[in-house]
Formats: C-alpha cells, sequence, structure tokens
C-alpha cells in the first residue's frame, strides 16, 4: 500500500478544504456501489426520509440508498438477523392485492444510537451468510430508475371491490415483482459492510 503525496507546506486552510473535499468526492465516484434513490417509488418520501449510508472503507461512505418510510424489524426467533425495508409508494399491489416493496435488505448486529428531534439513528451489518444462488434469500435492492409500474405487464385493477380504495383504480405489477429481483453482483460488493441507518421529517429540500 502506498502513501499518499503530502500536502503542501504552505497550503491554506481554504485550499485544503477544497483539497480535501475534492479527494472525498473522488474516493465516492470510485466506489462501485452507486446511490439508489427510491424516493419516488416509497412511501410518504414528502413527509419522511431515509438515509443509508454505506462505509465502504475505511475512509469512504457514500449515501447508498434513499426513501422514504423506514420498516426495520427483526425475525420471529429474535436471534440477530434483521430485515430493513421500504414499501412501495401506495397505488400499486401484486396481483394477490397485497403492498409490494421498493428494496428489502436483511441486516446483523443492528444497534441504536440515538433519538433527537424525531430523527432516529442506527447501524448494522449487511447479512453475509446468505446463499447468492438462491434469488429468494432476502437480499432485495434494485438498481437506479427500478419502477415495475412502468412494466409492459403492469395493468389497472378491474376489481369492483376495490373501488373504495384511492388512487382507484390501482396498478397490479406483474408476477415476480412483489420485490425488486436479486442482483447477486451488487450483494457480493456489500455483503459484511456496516450501514448506518438515519430516519426522520423530510427536509424542505428533500420535497
Amino acid at each position: 500500500m502506498g502513501f499518499r503525496n503530502s500536502p503542501p507546506i504552505d497550503e491554506t486552510p481554504a485550499q485544503r478544504s477544497k483539497r480535501l473535499t475534492a479527494e472525498a468526492k473522488a474516493r465516492v465516484d470510485a466506489c462501485p456501489v452507486k446511490e439508489t434513490n427510491l424516493s419516488n417509488i416509497s412511501r410518504n418520501a414528502k413527509k419522511v426520509r431515509t438515509y443509508v449510508q454505506l462505509d465502504w472503507d475505511w475512509e469512504t461512505r457514500i449515501t447508498w440508498l434513499t426513501f422514504g418510510e423506514l420498516c426495520l424489524r427483526t425475525n420471529d426467533r429474535r436471534d440477530g438477523r434483521w430485515e430493513l425495508g421500504a414499501r412501495f409508494a401506495y397505488g400499486a399491489t401484486d396481483f394477490e392485492h397485497d403492498s409490494i416493496w421498493a428494496c428489502k435488505v436483511p441486516l446483523i448486529g443492528v444497534e441504536f444510537e440515538w433519538a433527537d428531534s424525531h430523527s432516529f439513528r442506527f447501524h448494522g451489518f449487511v447479512d453475509p451468510s446468505l446463499d447468492v444462488t438462491d434469488r429468494h434469500n432476502g437480499f432485495y435492492v434494485p438498481k437506479p430508475g427500478y419502477d415495475p409500474r412502468k412494466h409492459p405487464k403492469t395493468a389497472e385493477c378491474k376489481d369492483q371491490r376495490c373501488k373504495g380504495d384511492k388512487p382507484f383504480p390501482h396498478l397490479i405489477v406483474p408476477e415476480g415483482f412483489y420485490v425488486p429481483p436479486f442482483d447477486p453482483e451488487l450483494y457480493k460488493l456489500v455483503a459484511g459492510k456496516r450501514v448506518e441507518i438515519i430516519a426522520g421529517k423530510a427536509r424542505d429540500e428533500d420535497s
């Protein structure tokens, strides 16, 4: 491992700040894991916002996932495994009329850090024990731009029993889109990585 070039001795505070900002941006740009913003397909993103930050290495942290309402729960066995998720925006269901999901991430080692002004922070690790040959292993994180509402086989619901729902008619996505498809290459990149989860009220600039 090589050492970084030493900064100029006569570097001013402003120059140092600019250099460090550029170096941080270069590290983020070089990271193979890219941000996936799910705000437009997750619930209540105009009111609440969740950020999942990923520690790629000891000096590089990226904002990996952004979405609205947070779902974070342990499993029934209470064995240290957790599931982080974001339900899909209202107005779309699967063929059984169940809510669909914008993303799901299996975690381990989840711990609560703090709550302040109705913002909450947790940290944990992406479960590294999943079977990459099993597409139903629980890791469902879409690529940027994912939106099953645009799938050519997505159709409007014609069930009259849904007339009381809002919006009506809601959309029914094709079978297999209850969750995003498993991406084994993305999972291999993030397995075992530490994540930080920050959830709270949406800021004005998020609207």
